[in-house]
């Protein structure tokens, strides 16, 4: 099969069963996500939004069953290296675990390779180093690049990370919270810098809690509650109050300004 089909959808899942440990997370979760425009999967806590996102980064796979389906890009079985070259990911986990007495430097850069680091048996060419500093200084930090990870704001490490995803620049990009722990000013550069990448042809996977985070060129939503899919459609669709507070258990006021949403609960 060849890399690239136009017309498979993004990730297609049939009656998918995943467990963590022994608890069953979705016990026939059925979903698609278009190929051809930004996508964002919300739902409140608990409802297996970081269990979907592993499942599409492949750090998580689903109970074996012969009427099951789960394809990324219209292939059910990925070399990661590939996959890794058409998606880039943005995690909290990921964040975590970054070395932190790496530079932002040494932590883009060592997306080549994988690694939450540079070691010394690995080895970078120049263009290597070069596309590294591009990537960086493409999310406004490049005067960063030789400070510790650990130093810099939350808001930084973010960007750093996004800059790291855009290393090998993937057609996709997966979004976990990206504005969570931000403050106001961190929060607005960061959702400027997703919508210039939009604009530059980009896709979003946005996997949020947050509706605050949701972009206007967002399009195709999914809605999970408890393991299941609640909905999946258009954003004209879906992003009304009634569905909106169904989805949350909260009755929830909502105002769209220039595609951007704002909310509060509803009073008596």
């Amino acid at each position: 099969m060849t890399n690239k089909v136009a017309n498979d959808a993004l990730i297609e899942m049939k009656h998918v069963q995943v467990k963590r440990g022994r608890r069953e997370v979705f016990s026939d979760l059925s979903l698609t996500l278009p190929p051809d425009r930004s996508s964002a999967i919300i739902g409140p806590n608990g409802s297996g939004k970081s269990t979907l996102l592993k499942l599409i980064c492949r750090e998580l796979v689903p109970v074996a069953d012969e009427n099951a389906v789960f394809n990324v890009l219209g292939q059910s079985a990925w070399e990661m290296d590939r996959l890794r070259l058409r998606m880039g990911v943005v995690s909290h986990e990921l964040q975590s675990n970054i070395h932190r007495d790496s530079t932002v430097r040494q932590v883009v850069i060592s997306q080549f390779y994988t690694s939450l680091t540079t070691y010394a048996h690995q080895s970078y060419t120049r263009e290597q180093i070069d596309t590294a500093m591009r990537s960086i200084e493409a999310v406004g930090i490049g005067h960063l690049a030789e400070n510790l990870f650990a130093t810099i704001s939350t808001g930084e490490q973010r960007r750093c990370l996004l800059a790291r995803a855009l290393i090998h620049e993937p057609e996709y990009l997966i979004l976990d919270e990206p504005t969570s722990g931000l403050d106001i000013k961190a929060m607005h550069q960061y959702m400027e810098i997703m919508s210039e990448l939009v604009a530059a042809g980009k896709k979003l996977i946005l996997v949020t809690h947050h509706l605050e985070e949701i972009l206007p060129e967002i399009e195709w939503f999914i809605f999970l509650k408890n393991g299941q899919l609640v909905a999946e459609g258009e954003r004209e669709r879906l992003l009304t109050e009634d569905k909106l507070s169904d989805l949350y258990d909260i009755p929830i006021r909502l105002e769209e300004r220039k595609g951007r949403l704002f909310t509060d609960i509803k009073s008596d």
